[in-house]
């Protein structure tokens, strides 16, 4: 006689999600072996949880040493300011290392910032905080912002407002269109030129130039014209302007915590993208 086999019935939503969980598992598992970082000589490189990440030296502009929650803070070459978190080294209360490990990736979090260089971020020294622009620098900056704002007026014809305010002693100019679809601008005048696009998130930081005051013009224009693209993602967000110059200039951030455990391989092409609309 056959012997009577019981041959189990697995719904195929059970192994549609539980398939997937596990190749991420298995995958997940090796990396663990690799997590770290690495610095000296000219690069700092971090391998994580998720993916890797190469960082010139000379890019990075500051560092956060707190043990609990480290990270630097470096500039792309289109002036673009990314956060990569160093959870390799990152100690917590929830942390089974040894004392002499979590000794350890406090040493190593000194050291780097010895490496690097550069002053340690001001969320957590605000003793290094640069104070507003004085003097003739905040003159000159205050005539800026007026020229930002004589231009955004007659390029916008009353389809946006448009403002002048200092805030905390810097200046700044807003620009917020009447019009569904059309992205918002504010840009901020202190040691650095800050460009905010549609979301205080989505942001570029560029040093203080002649070079830098035209290419606030330029995004000005690209934005009230319309000339860009937002990306949404999962737990992420993105945006592109494309200035007249033939340059294209991309700002990215997270919208949720969720974004860290969550990988989205090339979110930026097949995400959900919409056409910045223009002012009028």
């Amino acid at each position: 006689m056959a012997p009577f086999v019981i041959s189990p019935e697995i719904p195929l939503w059970v192994l549609a999600i539980t398939g997937p969980i596990g190749i991420m598992g298995l995958w997940w598992t090796t990396r663990l072996w690799r997590v770290r970082i690495e610095f000296g000589g000219e690069q700092l490189r971090v391998i994580g949880y998720f993916w890797n990440r190469t960082i010139a030296r000379d890019r990075i502009r500051s560092v956060s040493i707190n043990p609990e929650f480290p990270y630097v803070r470096w500039s792309t070459a289109s002036g673009l300011v990314l956060t990569t978190f160093l959870t390799p080294i990152s100690v917590t209360g929830i942390d089974w290392s040894s004392s002499a490990t979590r000794q350890r990736r406090r040493d190593v979090l000194t050291e780097l910032r010895s490496w690097t260089g550069v002053a340690v971020d001001s969320d957590e020294d605000d003793d290094q905080e640069q104070p507003p622009p004085s003097g003739e620098e905040l003159r000159v900056r205050e005539e800026f912002v007026e020229e930002i704002a004589e231009l955004a007026r007659a390029l916008t014809r009353e389809s946006a407002s448009v403002t002048t305010h200092s805030d905390f002693g810097v200046p700044v100019a807003s620009i917020e269109p009447t019009r569904s679809g059309a992205a918002g601008m504010w840009i901020v005048c202190g040691h650095t030129i800050n460009i905010q696009v549609d979301d205080p998130g989505l942001y570029w930081d560029l040093p203080w130039s002649f070079e830098s005051r035209a290419q606030t013009m330029l995004m000005l224009r690209a934005v009230i014209a319309g000339s860009g693209t937002a990306t949404a993602g999962p737990y992420r967000r993105a945006l592109s302007l494309r200035l007249s110059d033939g340059t294209t200039l991309d700002s990215s951030r997270t919208t949720a915590l969720r974004a860290l455990v969550i990988p989205a391989p090339g979110w930026k092409s097949w995400g959900r993208k919409t056409a910045l609309a223009p002012y009028r």
